[in-house]
């Protein structure tokens, strides 16, 4: 019975350490305030889309950020990188999970097999890296 029930244990630790992207839950990756601060702006509540989270200031000039995690999605990952190095938009970037690269308004990081992107058409690289740094905090 001990051994049934460690195992129940293991198995529901394995669940929760999933985290925010495996239950749907992709806007606690960053807080609104989190946002707030880097655009200096008041922002909506975050809304789920897709694979990811879309952040949009409250009033005019409207601005997003949108973060999104691809599970699995080296290959994509991969191909995109490859295929901006080929058009001379991709700008490789150290520090950030296990390859990274920037491509005029969009932070893509490899971290294992999951591809993390932050876009924003306001926000420097500087502070795209700062937010990326808090999201894989959280998806450890």
């Amino acid at each position: 019975m001990k051994i049934l029930f460690v195992v129940l244990l293991i198995v529901l630790g394995i669940f929760s350490m999933a985290g925010a992207v495996e239950k749907g839950n992709l806007c606690s990756l960053l807080t609104k305030s989190d946002v707030e601060s880097a655009l200096n702006r008041k922002m909506k509540e975050p809304e789920k889309a897709g694979n990811g989270c879309v952040y949009a200031t409250v009033d005019i000039p409207y601005d997003i950020l949108i973060v999104e995690v691809e599970k699995g999605g080296i290959s994509g990952f991969n191909q995109n990188k490859k295929n901006k190095a080929k058009a001379g938009k991709m700008k490789p970037v150290e520090g950030l999970g296990d390859d990274a690269y920037y491509d005029d308004r969009q932070l893509n990081i490899l971290k294992k097999r999951d591809w993390i992107s932050l876009q924003s058409s306001s926000l420097s690289l500087q502070t795209l890296q700062g937010l990326a740094k808090k999201v894989m905090e959280r998806l450890k």
